[in-house]
């Protein structure tokens, strides 16, 4: 035992240890377990909702529902770790921006979108209320798009979606990796009142265009999500989509399906619940699911059928729903490029076995060898 462990457990009242005992290891709190095992001290993190992670502009980008950024340089060559993100302030026509939901790259602009809650009077119960899309340059300084002529709510100068019908905003993620941003695009779905076969409203999804809503694609109103993959986009009603140079991926239920031409697929069932994101190395699949964050080894792209245990700390530290997973070189093996997970809880605050404190931006920097939080 190490001198540091030492010094942790000779604080430990003897009570307390006794009581430790009899919790199972398997217990709400194996990553704290881990951490004292890898001697791990936890630092402090960025908590919320997290969903992904956008390259942009030489920055990463995420929201929690505020906008923030880092340099994308790898800690390999910067030797940084924690505490390298900054809050960013958003604003369109000097109004902050508010409730960022979600985030999209074309390469050229970065996407947002917002809602706008409102207090129900019977019950008081807060609901969506109108959304908007807002694009940008710079990630400080955005220009609403106007989608009017779509929903017709509002005008040009500040149309909106209204109430709760379904939007959002996702890319192809052409760029994500380390990869060339050549071919990326970003996508708005939003409800066209005269949208479908018989004109009568449906989801359309919309390729953007910088300021403006661009052109309606022919994907089915069910997709919600897309790759880039030997220069075409797929779109899919899946939580995760990935690809490489020989295979294109996406996420089913807790089944992994892969494809070498992006329309013939096969699958891969892990059984460890429902995979909400997917991410690449060169020699592996990782995907985060709601009961935490596994790998498989990768074969000439495909996946094996047996889980491989990680040689660090992530499967003791992501225990929860895993919302998201960002590689910034895929071209390099698991363990040697800086990599980001995101954690949420599944349910209610007070029926998870995780704490708000554990909610939140993860990250796992090569020099360290270990994940932890991360941060501003």
């Amino acid at each position: 035992m190490s001198i540091l462990r030492k010094k942790i457990f000779s604080k430990i009242p003897f009570f307390a240890v006794m009581i430790a005992l009899c919790i199972p290891l398997s217990s709400c709190h194996d990553n704290i377990y881990g951490m004292i095992e890898m001697e791990v001290v936890q630092e402090t993190g960025i908590n919320g909702d997290i969903s992904k992670i956008v390259p942009f502009n030489g920055n990463l980008w995420f929201t929690n529902r505020k906008l923030y950024k880092k340099d994308a340089t790898p800690s390999d060559t910067t030797g940084k770790y924690n505490n390298q993100w900054s809050l960013v302030e958003a604003k369109c026509n000097d109004v902050p921006l508010e409730q960022i939901i979600t985030l999209a790259s074309d390469g050229s602009y970065l996407y947002c979108y917002t809602i706008e809650w409102k207090e129900s009077t019977d019950d008081s119960v807060f609901t969506a209320y109108r959304r908007r899309f807002y694009s940008s340059t710079d990630g400080e300084t955005w220009t609403q798009i106007d989608v009017s002529s779509v929903t017709g709510s509002g005008d040009s100068s500040d149309s909106y979606i209204e109430n709760s019908l379904v939007a959002t905003i996702f890319d192809n993620k052409a760029g994500d990796g380390g990869s060339s941003f050549t071919g990326r695009k970003a996508f708005a779905k939003l409800w066209n009142p005269s949208g479908g076969a018989d004109g009568k409203g449906a989801l359309v999804v919309y390729e953007l265009n910088g300021t403006s809503l661009g052109s309606a694609t022919d994907a089915a109103s069910s997709v919600y999500n897309s790759v880039y993959f030997n220069g075409s986009t797929i779109f899919g009603d899946c939580m995760g989509m990935a690809a490489n140079g020989t295979h294109v991926y996406k996420t089913s239920g807790s089944s992994v399906q892969y494809s070498s031409d992006g329309s013939t697929w096969e699958s891969v069932d892990f059984g460890k619940g429902i995979i909400c994101t997917i991410a690449l190395t060169a020699d592996y699949i990782i995907f985060g699911t709601t009961s935490g964050v596994y790998r498989a080894a990768l074969n000439s792209g495909v996946p094996s059928s047996e889980l491989t245990d990680f040689t660090n700390n992530a499967q003791s530290l992501l225990t929860s729903r895993v919302t998201g997973l960002y590689v910034l070189d895929s071209s390099k093996n698991d363990g040697e490029s800086d990599e980001y997970g995101s954690m949420n809880i599944v349910g209610y605050l007070s029926s998870s076995a995780d704490t708000f404190k554990e909610v939140g931006l993860y990250a796992y920097y090569p020099g360290r060898g270990v994940w932890n939080r991360d941060g501003d």
